[in-house]
């Protein structure tokens, strides 16, 4: 085989290689908004049970809210109402409200401690009266001992004697009667205290009552019968503002429960709203995913009819085994180092044998970019054709799936696959030029990984 031709086809594969490099990185880029999408739906679905929780929520303040309103308007709409019913109980209980302030007679219930005669005034002159006449006592009694020793022993002949006898005895008698007489007289004065506190201010309170309800009580009966008109109004008029500040309560109370029923309704629908957009935004999403997993199985047809095009088209050229040195091949081919595949292969085994293998591999990836290029202009022609042979193999294989006794809906199916398959010598061109830095190692990795979404 012919070294360009053997040159053009192994740079027709890596064209072809680079091609489904690219559709590689579209299945990994759609990956990722594949990922990126199922991590929104994971968003969502935590979003719309924290919403449902918060609709349960509302659902029970919303009935609370209700009950509450429809019993506060229960009782404000029916407040004037029962306000009439109870106007006859109103009025009475004003009365007697009224009534109750009405001057009555006063009764007598006397007290006796509560007289003001207390004789006890006379304990402090008692008892110092007391103590001077016990000492009157005793001096009286030793004088009176003495004068009778004096009289028996000394002064039987004397007829002054007995007269100063006499005179000791009679100055000593009286604070020894008085001292005698003392507990009578104290006793007299709890007589005038007993008669005080039971008969002379009982009869004081007595007359008082009567007075009051003879000439005081008939007076304030008749100006409490000339105010009690007036009384009964000023009753009434602060019952009708009780009434009334009830009824504001309640009127307060009932705007306070509307609001609140409003309020909470306002958020419930909100909510809820919410909750079908998350539905929405959901399904959204899992069109989006179900669009991308067809996008995905789109680039990995694409890729598994390119990359069998390519084995069946430059298999026999050059093993598949030996596509990830696709680079070195190239780079002993373009720069004279082989003149043929052959010669190229067993530089590779002796690179491979003597280690030499990493530093021929970096010089090939330098200058890859550099063969290409001189490729694709010194070899525009013979490529076209070459990529002409992919093409023609690509449309082969779409043919192949369609037999005979398919359905027409199937073999319509297998038509788009087949215009789906078709490339274009400038896609070919573009995926080559694009790929050019890249190794032949790692386009190797990218059909590698395209392979997992093939189908089997």
């Amino acid at each position: 085989m012919e070294k360009e031709t053997v040159t053009t086809d192994l740079v027709s594969l890596r064209s072809g290689l680079s091609l489904i490099s690219k559709y590689t990185d579209e299945i990994r880029k759609e990956e990722q908004n594949r990922s990126k999408s199922i991590e929104k739906i994971d968003q969502i679905r935590a979003e719309k049970e924290e919403a449902q929780n918060k609709i349960a929520a509302l659902q029970k303040e919303l009935e609370d809210a209700k009950k509450n309103y429809e019993e506060t308007k229960y009782a404000y709409e029916g407040f004037d109402d029962k306000v009439l019913s109870s106007k006859d109980n109103d009025e009475t209980s004003i009365k007697q409200t009224v009534d109750a302030t009405k001057p009555q007679p006063k009764k007598f219930a006397f007290d006796p401690d509560s007289c003001n005669f207390n004789p006890m005034i006379f304990r402090g002159f008692y008892k110092e009266f007391l103590d001077k006449s016990l000492l009157w006592i005793k001096v009286a009694i030793s004088v009176y001992f003495a004068g009778v020793v004096i009289l028996l022993f000394g002064g039987a002949g004397s007829s002054f004697m007995p007269i100063i006898i006499y005179v000791i005895w009679g100055l000593t008698a009286s604070p020894v009667a008085f001292a005698i007489l003392l507990p009578i007289i104290w006793g007299l004065l709890y007589i005038i205290k007993d008669f005080a506190n039971y008969i002379f201010c009982p009869t004081i309170d007595i007359i008082k009552v009567l007075f009051y309800n003879t000439f005081e009580l008939p007076k304030e009966k008749r100006l409490f019968k000339a105010q009690y008109n007036t009384l009964v109004e000023n009753e009434r008029n602060a019952l009708l503002k009780k009434r009334q500040g009830q009824k504001n309560a309640l009127k307060q109370k009932l705007d306070s429960a509307k609001k609140a029923s409003e309020k909470c309704e306002k958020m419930l629908k909100s909510v809820t709203i919410q909750n079908r957009d998350f539905d929405s935004n959901i399904r959204m999403l899992s069109t989006e995913i179900q669009l991308i997993e067809q996008e995905i199985e789109k680039q990995a047809k694409k890729s598994q009819n390119l990359a069998n095009a390519l084995e069946d088209t430059y298999g026999i050229t050059l093993s598949p085994t030996d596509w990830s040195h696709l680079d070195i091949i190239l780079h002993f081919l373009m720069t004279g180092r082989a003149d043929t595949l052959k010669e190229a292969l067993q530089q590779l085994d002796r690179q491979k044998q003597t280690d030499q293998i990493v530093g021929a591999i970096k010089s090939a990836e330098e200058a890859i970019g550099s063969h290409i290029r001189t490729a694709i202009s010194g070899l525009g022609q013979a490529l076209a054709i070459s990529f002409e042979r992919i093409d023609d193999r690509l449309k082969a294989l779409s043919m192949d799936m369609v037999s005979v006794g398919e359905s027409m809906n199937k073999k319509l199916d297998f038509q788009n696959q087949r215009l789906d398959s078709q490339i274009s010598l400038q896609e070919m061109n573009a995926a080559l030029l694009e790929k050019s830095n890249v190794t032949s190692e790692t386009l190797l990795n990218d059909l590698r990984y395209n392979q997992r979404f093939w189908i089997k």
